[in-house]
Order: C-alpha cells, then structure tokens, then sequence
C-alpha cells in the first residue's frame, strides 16, 4: 500500500448528478446508491498515476449498488425518475473530498424501464 498523501487517501467520490442535459434528479427517493468500497474505506494511491492494465496489471476497482425502489418509482413522475451518477477521482481527508487535479469524472446514467410513458 502506498503511503497517504498529505491529501488523504485516493477514493473515488460517487454522486447523484445533473446529467448532461441538466435534468437529473440529484435527490431521488426512489432510487439509492452504495458504493462498494466506502469511500472512507478506498485507497488506491497503489495506482496513481492512473496505469494501465497492459502496462503494469494495476487498475483501481469501485462497484457502484443501485437499488431501485419499484413501489416509490411507480408513484414518482417520469421526470423525476431521470438520475445519473458521476463518480471522480478524489482525496479524502477528515470527511472532506478534494478532487484530483485534471481527472475527469466517468458518468451513468440510471435507467428504470418500468414506467410508461
């Protein structure tokens, strides 16, 4: 493991975003998001700066859980249902996340196929 950086330790801070567009619901309640390790728990400072597994074999892994809760999606509007996630490469310190300078954020989008239009 390497040693912390007087930053914190490297995690990947995961999010409920605007999207693209814009219209994403950054507070669904009828969706939930788990991020596999916790970010407290993350460290992948082994890693940095980012390698890739041709070259050395090294690559971080974060899982994200979305639970879908299909009784409060049935009752939410189609619109609110629109919800994307962006996870970026962060320090974290004291409770407290700090972006990794010039890394950019890989984004999802959640998509709950069982509302008609």
């Amino acid at each position: 493991m390497e040693p912390e950086s007087s930053l914190g330790k490297l995690t990947y801070d995961c999010e409920f975003d605007v999207g693209p567009a814009g219209s994403g619901n950054i507070a669904p309640e009828a969706i939930t998001m788990t991020v596999f390790p916790a970010p407290e728990d993350q460290d992948n400072g082994a890693y940095y700066p980012w390698m890739s597994i041709a070259q050395n074999g090294l690559q971080p892994v974060v899982s994200i859980f979305i639970d879908i809760d299909t009784a409060k999606a049935a009752l939410t509007e189609k619109d609110d249902l629109e919800t994307h996630i962006k996870c970026i490469a962060s320090y974290y310190l004291n409770s407290t996340f700090t972006q990794v300078p010039e890394s950019s954020a890989a984004k999802y989008e959640v998509v709950y196929a069982g509302k008609e239009e």
